[in-house]
This record gives structure tokens, C-alpha cells and sequence, in this order.
């Protein structure tokens, strides 16, 4: 029987629908029963209510929920990894809410909902939920890694994050850039994100730069894979990136920052205006007298003089500047304008160009003392 050409794309479009679902979601299951009669409770209703976000409760814009069985089991599937407040409910019991639930990747979060019986209205009951010990459901070596530890930590990409896990090292050698999980080849390591493979056809490394701020969880496994992992011998990273809202935009930014109140230099300051630098190049009121023809001459613009004239500790490396009045003096300094050594400039101008372009990085801190020479 031969299949026609849309019939089989569709199936495939299907295919490849149904890969990310199974990778990227986890499942709530528990049990409901009577508080003091210990007996199951068919037919309870259980549903999720709110997701937890920044340390805030937030209401779910597509409730997930299911019904307990016969024998007082309920299962609900595709849920997306993370932290959840889920509600229990039936006639002629108490509302009961477990807070603070916790939905991994490819993990069955176990609950337990015991029901108090009740005739009159009352508020409802809150329960935070407690971590498991031991995990039931999982046999692969794994860690899960919460979007709440990432962003505790300083750092811009994930692969920054995953060079601290045990196990796993950031490696970059003649077979590219990426994982190295136990001591494995960089190819022997998958990542994914979304049920989606990053792994380049050609070198077979994956692509592991992407943002921190968009991940919700981190999975990582580093050995007894299940079946469903294909083409991977040493490790897998999993990640999950963050839901949005119809409702509101969420901006998640980090950035490095280093106030000016905490250089670290030894000695003087070099970026301050009374340091050797700034004296020579650009102050013009720094001055020395030449008793030869009782003059005052400048620095920045006579150049240094003959070390007898040099006052004390003056640094050596500062002893070949012949000032801005001489023609040859700061002919580099054009290049990085745009503008021919054979343009010429005054004195002035060539300091003022000299302070543009070295003194505003010195008190950015992106050169040091020794800077000068290759510019000058």
C-alpha cells in the first residue's frame, strides 16, 4: 500500500512534535485518602493553581489537572519543569493546597493529599510540600540544577555554569570547544534544550553559549542513560528554558560590575591625575627649571630633561618623551583617528588627542603603567 507524500509528512511533523514533549516535561502522581479514616477517595479533584516565579505566586494561565481513580491514584502529565502550588477539592472535605512543589525533567513528583472531612465551609488547609530523599523513579546518574542556583551564581552563559558541576569539565582542545563529562571526548556529549539537539551534524559538539537567564532547569546526566538517548556515550545536559505570560513582560538581565573604589594597583595610583603619567603627557602646570637659561619649561610640552634635572623617583620608563612641541612626537597616536602621520597638528591638539585616547581608558582601567611606549 503505498502512502501518499502529505500522509508522510505529516506523520513526521508529528514525530517530531511528540521528541520534545518526552524529553522537557515532568509529571505530578500522588495518592488522596481520608485523614482519619485512612480509606482512598475516588473522584477528588486535583489541579494546579499557581506557579511560583521570583519568589512570588503567580496564577497559571492553563490549568493542568486530573481526577483520582478507584483507588484513590491521580497522574498529570506535561507539566513543564517548575515550582507549583497544587490544590485538592471535593464535596464534603476540606480544600487542601501543598505549596512549594517542585516538577523536574523527566521526574514523577510523588504527593499525598490527606482529605479532613468537613459539614460547614471553612478555609481552606495549606501544606508546603517536602523534598523527596530518595528518588524512586530514577536510575541514571543525574543532577538537577534550578533556575534559582543559576542566578545565584556569576555568571552570563551556561556553559560558564557548567564547567562547576561535578564531573563535568569546560574543555577546549583540537576537537573544538565544549563538555568533557568524565574524562569523555567533547562529541560523546549532548546537549539539548527544549527536547531539541545543539549538536553541530558535522563536528558533532554541541552549541553551548546561550543565555542563563532563560533557563528554568538544568538536567545533567553522566551515566545510565535510557533508551530514548540516542548517540551519546559520556553525558547530556537538558535544559528548559522559561515560560512567558500573556499578561506581562518579564526582563532578566546580569551584568559584571567593578566600581572605581576597588582597583588594585601597588604603589602609586596610575589612574590618578597626580601620578607620573598624567604629570608628563597632559599637565601643562607641571613644570622644571633649567638654570642654564633661568626657563621654565613644561613636560608636557618640552619633553624630559637630562636626568640632573630630573626631580627624585622619576620613573625611567617616562625618560624617552620629547614633548608635543616636537613634529615626530604622538605620529601614531593619528593613526587610530583616521588621520595620516603626515597631518599636522599642534601641540595642543596632540596632547588633547593624547588625553582622548589614553587617559579615558586609564580611568576605565583597560591599560596599565606600561601602555605608553607602543603608542607614542
Amino acid at each position: 500500500m503505498l502512502i501518499s507524500k502529505n500522509v508522510f509528512l505529516s506523520i513526521i511533523c508529528i514525530l517530531l512534535m511528540l521528541k520534545p514533549l518526552c524529553a522537557t516535561t515532568g509529571k505530578i502522581a500522588g495518592k488522596v485518602f481520608d485523614q482519619d479514616t485512612q480509606e482512598i477517595l475516588p473522584g477528588v479533584n486535583v489541579y494546579i493553581v499557581s506557579i511560583w516565579q521570583s519568589g512570588k505566586e503567580v496564577p497559571v494561565e492553563t490549568t493542568l489537572g486530573a481526577s483520582s481513580d478507584l483507588e484513590g491514584y491521580f497522574v498529570i502529565l506535561n507539566v513543564q519543569p517548575g515550582t507549583y502550588t497544587v490544590m485538592a477539592e471535593m464535596i464534603g472535605y476540606k480544600s487542601l493546597i501543598q505549596k512549594q512543589v517542585r516538577v523536574n525533567i523527566d521526574r514523577t513528583t510523588s504527593l499525598e493529599f490527606g482529605m479532613e472531612s468537613t459539614v460547614l465551609e471553612t478555609e481552606e488547609i495549606e501544606v508546603v510540600a517536602e523534598r523527596e530523599l530518595i528518588l524512586k523513579d530514577v536510575s541514571a546518574t543525574q543532577e538537577i540544577i534550578l533556575s534559582e542556583k543559576i542566578d545565584r551564581t556569576p555568571v552570563l552563559r551556561v556553559d560558564e555554569f557548567m564547567d562547576k558541576i561535578k564531573g563535568v569539565n569546560l574543555s577546549a582542545n583540537n576537537d573544538g570547544y565544549g563538555l568533557s563529562v568524565r574524562g569523555g571526548a567533547i562529541r560523546e556529549t549532548d546537549v539539548r534544550i527544549n527536547g531539541i539537539s545543539l549538536r553541530d551534524p558535522r563536528s558533532e559538539n554541541s552549541y553551548l553559549s546561550f543565555n542563563s537567564t532563560a533557563i528554568e532547569e538544568l538536567q545533567v546526566l553522566t551515566g545510565g542513560f535510557e533508551a530514548k538517548y540516542g548517540g551519546i556515550r559520556s553525558g547530556l545536559v537538558n535544559a528548559v528554558t522559561k515560560e512567558g505570560s500573556q499578561d506581562k513582560y518579564n526582563i532578566s538581565f546580569k551584568f559584571d560590575v567593578f566600581p572605581a573604589s576597588q582597583n588594585k594597583f601597588f604603589g602609586e595610583n596610575p589612574w590618578s591625575t597626580d601620578s607620573w603619567i598624567y604629570k608628563v603627557f597632559a599637565d601643562t602646570n607641571f613644570k622644571y627649571y633649567d638654570p642654564a637659561d633661568e626657563t621654565w619649561y613644561s613636560y608636557a610640552m618640552d619633553g624630559v630633561p637630562e636626568d640632573s634635572l630630573l626631580p627624585e623617583g622619576f620613573p625611567d620608563e617616562l625618560k624617552f618623551f620629547r614633548g608635543w612641541n616636537n613634529r615626530g612626537e604622538g605620529r601614531r597616536n593619528y593613526e587610530a583617528i583616521g588621520l595620516t602621520r603626515t597631518t599636522i597638528l599642534t601641540a595642543d591638539q596632540k596632547r588633547r588627542l593624547w588625553l582622548l585616547q589614553h587617559l579615558t581608558m586609564l580611568q576605565q582601567k583597560m591599560l596599565c603603567l606600561f601602555f605608553i611606549r607602543p603608542f607614542l
